[in-house]
């Protein structure tokens, strides 16, 4: 890729190179400009690109095509068509001043052919390789939310099946009432061997209809900690966590209980569920992540606290499982970090898979004052990068 850049740092136009394939000719494909750009620009970067193919020993630089042009006096209906695009498709392709901005580097033209069964099928073809190039392709949106639903399966999963109990039961509580019958945890459940519920039990909420304080919550702690660490430990995470609070509640609920606290009894036998808890581990995880360690501290401070806060007000069960979820993978995570051998050095920004810039710069003589600039993405999935690479070109002349 060749921008021009200017002291801002802004790009205002670029065109990207395409590999010569036994030739001694260079060539590009796609050149655009930003709209209100300096008058000239592109002029700029096309004299940048033929000293750059020059210096490299090229015998020449391949401008590429201009669609339906050259076809003056030819007969037949398609090249009326082909002709009545070029004239009057102004609008939407622009061949005419495509044709003429190529035309002022006096080219040597040369005619290109499309070979075709019949007539009939030049609309198609020409449909088809003005998409390539310039229509919208009405598919496009679908393919990238196939490829969101790719990268973020777990967070798709959970706002799924969210949605749909959600749904079903504001739409009817009978349903809500039978699936948290057949989810919900308690003493007594457990006591009867039935630890499965401990699993099932986040997944129906407490209450029917759209909680939407939970969904939103569980939605951004999924979608953070997944783009962190992965689909794999957005899920342990979150049945984990429900289980680092869920477990030792209805623990401490049973001894308080059998001292005779009448409020423990009470909850001691009643169902729980909902995904709060879970999400609020996840958000634990999301911040044991942040890349420097006053950062994550800080954060961690600010959970903690907020939540105390909550349960000072609240006094509700729910604001102590919360906190003891909070606190149980803030607590695993500095076991972790003090067991003897464990490195303390903060991990990179961005978890394993950081991205790393290199960027390489060549700077043109110009009035306008602005540079051809080439980025290379280049990615790590290493958690310590072993070397970041940079380059500087040379001058040009």
């Amino acid at each position: 890729m060749l921008a021009v850049v200017d002291e801002r740092d802004r790009v205002q136009a670029f065109v990207n190179l395409l590999p010569a394939y036994r030739s001694d000719q260079r060539s590009f494909d796609l050149m655009r400009r930003r709209p209100g750009a300096v008058n000239g620009v592109m002029d700029q970067l096309f004299v940048a690109m033929i000293e750059r193919a020059r210096d490299e020993g090229a015998t020449g630089l391949d401008l590429g095509l201009a669609p339906f042009t050259g076809l003056e006096g030819e007969p037949g209906a398609p090249a009326s068509v082909m002709r009545l695009l070029y004239e009057r498709g102004g609008t939407l392709f622009n061949y005419a001043g495509l044709r003429a901005f190529k035309e002022k580097w006096q080219p040597v033209w040369e005619p290109r052919y499309l070979v075709t069964a019949s007539a009939g099928d030049l609309p198609r073809v020409a449909v088809a390789v003005a998409r390539l190039g310039e229509l919208p392709d009405r598919g496009r949106p679908w393919r990238r939310a196939g490829a969101v639903l790719q990268r973020f399966p777990a967070t798709a999963t959970f706002l799924a099946v969210q949605l749909w109990l959600m749904l079903s039961t504001a739409y009817d509580p009978q349903v809500h009432r039978q699936l948290f019958a057949a989810t919900g945890s308690s003493w007594d459940t457990v006591a009867h061997g039935q630890l499965w519920r401990l699993l099932a039990s986040p997944v129906v909420q407490t209450s029917p209809g759209l909680v939407w304080v939970n969904l939103l919550l569980g939605l951004l702690a999924f979608l953070v900690v997944e783009a962190r660490l992965g689909s794999r430990w957005a899920v342990v995470g979150f049945f984990a966590g429900d289980l680092l609070s869920s477990v030792p509640v209805v623990l401490v609920l049973r001894a308080l209980a059998g001292t005779g606290v009448g409020a423990a009894q009470e909850a001691l036998h009643r169902l729980d569920g909902g995904s709060s808890a879970g999400t609020w581990a996840l958000l634990a995880v999301a911040v044991l992540t942040l890349p420097r360690r006053r950062v994550r501290r800080a954060a961690a401070a600010l959970l903690v606290l907020g939540l105390a806060i909550a349960l000072a007000v609240d006094q509700q069960l729910f604001d102590v499982q919360h906190l003891v979820s909070v606190l149980g993978v803030l607590g695993l995570a500095a076991a972790r970090r003090l067991r003897p051998g464990h490195p303390r050095a903060d991990p990179p920004a961005g978890g394993a898979q950081a991205a790393r810039r290199a960027r390489m710069t060549t700077v043109v003589p110009s009035g306008l004052g602005v540079a051809l600039t080439s980025a290379k993405a280049l990615i790590s999935v290493e958690p310590r990068p072993r070397s970041m690479l940079g380059t500087r070109s040379r001058h040009w002349p």
